[in-house]
């Protein structure tokens, strides 16, 4: 993560089957940059080499991130499934929502999922009402 110079668009490439990702995703005060694919690794703590690697590609989308403060690292573990787990089911009393399986395509699908995820809650809280 660095501090974001004035950064408003999201980039990515993510190519399919390949171990080097470059995504750059702007948020208000920071910018997370990445990353990497590696099916089978979860280690949890950062690599400095493949830090300094992704800081390198992200700089060649966007050099502004090249004066940008490192501000953290973070290593997100992004289990995936054949498809995404987005269902209900009743626990008792509880209402149990299950949205997961994304893979690193988290960021894109959550809008559209949280929105699902709401109008679901709504239908149930009309329904025992």
């Amino acid at each position: 993560m660095v501090e974001n110079p004035g950064i408003r668009d999201f980039f990515c490439d993510d190519t399919p089957g390949a171990e080097d990702l470059t995504y750059i995703y702007p948020h208000a005060d920071i910018v997370v940059l990445g990353g990497t694919a590696e099916p089978g690794v979860w280690e949890l703590r950062p690599d400095e080499s493949k830090a300094r690697e992704i800081i390198r590609r992200c700089i060649a989308v966007e050099p502004l991130i090249a004066e940008a403060r490192v501000i953290g690292q973070r290593v997100g573990l992004r289990p995936v499934r054949s498809r995404v787990r987005f269902a209900n089911e009743w626990h008792g009393d509880t209402l149990l929502l299950h949205n997961y399986g994304h893979g690193g395509a988290g960021v894109t699908l959550s809008w559209g999922c949280a929105r699902e995820i709401a109008v679901l809650v709504r239908e149930m809280v009309r329904s025992t009402a």
